[in-house]
């Protein structure tokens, strides 16, 4: 978090090694201000941001980055209780990935996945049918889980789904104390929590190896 780990931040920056880094204004959406960095003289003093270690190594389809939007809903905090719609989307990258260097770092669509930003590409892919939800910059998630079963069988895509609900559980245990106290405050009659219905949204990229 920028700037309160600015002296770690640069702590990671060695010549021995190239980290690369994704930088991600506060309060932003939809890919906004997004950039990939290999030193600190590109932030601004001052700015907030999210800085985390890009994940170089991504697990392509037919050469492209992209990532996982699942839509979870969250209906009780305490005790927590969460479904995970069976459906989502798969956001293509509209340019074949290749490993972050430095001519290449300015390139947005290769290297982030948002929608807001690759509809913008000439490369951008519409699908327009309900049953070929494999092909284009934007699939269904079955088309993921189908693909990893035909690349690694059934049992492998067994356990990328299982990790991936692994993953929400975790997500939404960090924040479930202040979720539980908010909820209480507003609803305090409610001991069943029975009123709380939310829905979001989780993007989840996976790695070369598979991992979420």
């Amino acid at each position: 978090m920028l700037p309160l780990d600015g002296k770690e931040f640069r702590a990671q920056i060695t010549a021995k090694r190239n980290k690369t880094f994704i930088v991600k204004p506060e309060a932003s959406c939809q890919g906004k201000g997004i950039f990939l960095t290999r030193g600190a003289e590109d932030i601004q003093p001052g700015e907030r941001y999210v800085v985390q270690r890009y994940m170089h190594k991504p697990y392509l389809i037919e050469g492209f980055k992209f990532d996982l939007r699942l839509y979870v809903l969250l209906a009780g905090v305490n005790p927590l209780r969460v479904f995970l719609y069976k459906e989502g989307l798969a956001r293509f990258a509209t340019v074949p990935y290749e490993s972050p260097q430095p001519s290449n770092l300015g390139n947005l669509f290769m290297h982030l996945t948002n929608y807001a930003i690759n509809k913008e590409s000439e490369n951008f892919v519409a699908n327009n049918s309900e049953t070929a939800d494999d092909v284009g910059s934007k699939r269904s998630f079955t088309s993921v889980l189908r693909r990893i079963t035909a690349e690694f069988g059934a049992e492998r895509c067994s356990e990328v789904l299982t990790a991936i609900k692994d993953l929400i559980i975790k997500t939404l245990c960090i924040a479930q104390p202040i979720l539980q106290h908010l909820y209480k405050q507003c609803q305090p009659d409610d001991l069943d929590n029975s009123m709380c219905c939310h829905v979001l949204g989780f993007d989840v990229m996976l790695d070369s190896a598979l991992v979420p």
